[in-house]
């Protein structure tokens, strides 16, 4: 013979805040990871990046104007960018030399 057993309603009912909330975070890290940069922008004349966010880094690269950039993040003023023409050019600009327009 087999027995079975049979849900509890209530106990299923008690447990459903917790899986709402477990879902409401389910969806905000998925949308973090979807979404974990500013934004792309186009670089529209010179902007300098340097090795870090700090006014005396070194400068590593120029943006030449047309180049394509993501700004992954901001730290005091400077932006953390990508540039997405040359992988290998990844820094910080200042936010005085930001000269980026969405696109």
């Amino acid at each position: 013979m087999v027995t079975t057993r049979r849900r509890n309603p209530s106990r299923l009912n008690s447990l459903q805040p917790i899986r709402n909330l477990f879902n409401l975070t389910i969806e905000k890290a998925q949308r973090k990871r979807a979404r974990d940069y500013l934004g792309n922008f186009e670089v529209v004349d010179d902007s300098f990046v340097r090795d870090n966010p700090q006014p005396n880094a070194a400068v590593i690269a120029t943006l030449r104007p047309g180049t394509q950039v993501r700004v992954e993040s901001k730290t005091g003023e400077y932006f953390r960018i990508r540039s997405l023409h040359d992988p290998e050019v990844i820094g910080y600009v200042h936010e005085e030399d930001a000269f980026f327009q969405a696109h």
